[in-house]
């Protein structure tokens, strides 16, 4: 699939129907280590994106970014609520889990504004996250400088 021309993965098998009254979005932890923790180490370090996607398949821990952050990093936005705070809340309780993860129910209307405010604050978190582009690179101008014709790309029609 794409979105305004980038490439978006779209996990199939993952797909489930959300109960009407489940204020809950399960992957919300998965969201959070592998897109906006290897986007929030890149920012502050530089940490390259390639590397975390490449040899982390379920991305960071709150714990490892929690480790690497300054005392005043750590009490900052977004730091705070993506890092500290779920490194605090982890630490409080140490006893595992022993249940399944069971819906309490919510009045339908109100659990979908639950999740479509979650989902608005990741969405926004994602853009604020965002790589800056910093400068031109060997590739920028190869669009104009390759040495190839324009059937090359895509057949006989030329540049698709």
């Amino acid at each position: 699939m794409f979105q305004a021309g980038q490439a978006v993965l779209i996990d199939l098998p993952s797909f489930e129907r959300r109960a009407p009254g489940d204020a809950v979005w399960r992957p919300y932890a998965q969201f959070v280590r592998t897109f906006l923790l290897p986007l929030l180490a890149h920012r502050l370090w530089g940490v390259p994106l390639a590397d975390v996607f490449l040899n982390r398949r379920d991305g960071l821990e709150p714990e490892e970014v929690y480790a690497h952050c300054g005392y005043l990093t750590r009490l900052r936005p977004p730091v705070l609520n993506l890092v500290s705070v779920p490194t605090w809340l982890s630490r409080s309780s140490r006893k595992p889990a022993t249940t399944l993860y069971e819906p309490r129910p919510t009045a339908p209307d109100k659990a979908r504004f639950i999740v479509e405010s979650l989902l608005g604050r990741l969405t926004r978190s994602l853009e604020r996250l965002k790589p800056v582009r910093r400068g031109r690179t060997a590739w920028s101008d190869y669009m104009q400088t390759h040495s190839y014709r324009g059937e090359a790309f895509c057949g006989q029609g030329g540049l698709c």
